[in-house]
């Protein structure tokens, strides 16, 4: 989902609304998982509801995600995985679905998981 910028061009959702990010770049509440790919690693930034991406010298390189049950936001991202191509698959537990991201970070598609039933504090989905 992408919506409009002022300019008119198109940018990822998690740009398009007010966040503190700038503010409290690479702090994390409950990293659950981390994916390396393509000297990039993703981290699953549980407790904030966002996907931080680190150079491999540790730099904070971006963030996307936000609370929420949108395409392109999450509740409760967990596992994260990335392809070659740079496609980042994150299990978003609590919206029961694995989201899609292209290279550079645009919701693409999603699966629904209709057995990833309720909040558990202890049953959380890795990929």
């Amino acid at each position: 989902m992408r919506r409009g910028a002022s300019d008119g061009g198109a940018r990822p959702v998690s740009q398009a609304r007010p966040s503190r990010w700038p503010s409290d770049k690479g702090q994390f509440w409950g990293p659950r998982d981390l994916a390396v790919a393509n000297g990039l690693v993703y981290v699953s930034d549980t407790g904030n509801k966002r996907i931080q991406v680190f150079s491999s010298e540790g730099e904070w390189v971006t963030a996307w995600g936000g609370k929420g049950a949108l395409d392109g936001v999450f509740d409760e991202p967990v596992g994260v995985a990335v392809a070659a191509d740079g496609r980042a698959y994150v299990a978003d537990t609590w919206n029961q679905r694995i989201q899609v991201f292209d290279s550079d970070h645009y919701f693409m598609h999603k699966w629904d998981i209709d057995t990833w039933i309720g909040q558990s504090l202890e049953n959380k989905p890795y990929l």
